[in-house]
C-alpha cells in the first residue's frame, strides 16, 4: 500500500505546527479510514456520502424527504490512484 496518507498527515503536522504556537503534541489525522474486518483486519479509505430522496407516506399520501447516510469505500488511494491491496 502507498504511503500517502501518512505523508499528508506530515505534512498537514508541519504545516499546522507553527500557527499553533502556544501547543504542544500537534499531530494532524486524516478522518476518513476505516478499520475493517475481512480475512484480516485492514485500514481502507472511505467517503462518507448522504441519499436523498422523496417518498410517500402510504398513511396520509404526503411526500416526504429521507436522508440515508453510507460510507463510500475506495478499491485505489483518493490520492495517489494506487490500488490497494486486499487483505491476505
Amino acid at each position: 500500500m502507498c504511503n500517502c496518507r501518512a505523508d499528508i498527515e506530515k505534512r498537514l503536522t508541519d504545516h499546522y505546527r507553527p500557527k499553533l504556537a502556544g501547543s504542544r503534541d500537534v499531530e494532524a489525522k486524516l478522518m476518513g479510514y476505516a478499520l475493517t474486518l475481512g480475512k484480516g483486519l485492514g485500514i481502507q479509505p472511505y467517503m462518507p456520502a448522504e441519499i436523498r430522496h422523496t417518498v410517500t407516506v402510504k398513511k396520509t399520501g404526503a411526500d416526504k424527504r429521507k436522508t440515508e447516510k453510507v460510507n463510500f469505500y475506495f478499491s485505489h488511494c483518493p490520492f495517489c490512484g494506487e490500488k490497494l491491496q486486499k487483505d491476505k
